[in-house]
């Protein structure tokens, strides 16, 4: 069973996303979630930074997503904000200030309840929030293969 993070992550936009128009890295990354567990994996790729959709292929993270990942969103609550250091967008030259925002993530699987406390990585990217990939799945992406 794949946590959420690697989920979000490994499977985590244009202007007109309903999750990139939020006004705040906590609720734009938040409406990413709730896309994983609507299983709206292609809106959720729409919302990662363009840099790292050069190097996930969207049939790939379609694919990777919807197998790796099937539970019922009870609630995601911020724990934590804070302006990330500036630091690279993995798998990328590109450097970015980001957010960092720390979620409780509530959830069933098969009927059994599960919490993950994960932290996730956003910037603003022309006016709209974009989600980061971290440098392990973008491995796997780079290799043709889910994480």
């Amino acid at each position: 069973m794949k946590s959420v993070s690697v989920v979000v992550f490994v499977a985590l936009a244009i202007g007109s996303s309903p999750a990139a128009a939020q006004t705040t890295p906590e609720a734009f990354l938040k409406a990413t979630i709730i896309q994983l567990f609507r299983g709206q994996y292609d809106r959720e790729w729409s919302t990662l930074h363009p840099a790292q959709q050069k190097i996930v292929p969207l049939k790939l993270f379609v694919r990777c997503a919807s197998a790796g990942f099937h539970g019922t969103l009870r609630d995601a609550k911020v724990l934590d904000s804070y302006d990330a250091v500036d630091r690279s967008i993995p798998g990328t030259k590109l450097r970015a200030k980001s957010k960092a925002v720390t979620f409780r993530i509530r959830y069933y699987v098969g009927g059994v309840s599960r919490t993950d406390v994960d932290t996730f990585r956003t910037t603003m990217v022309r006016g709209a929030w974009r989600w980061l990939l971290e440098t392990g799945p973008v491995s796997a992406y780079k290799q043709g293969r889910c994480a």
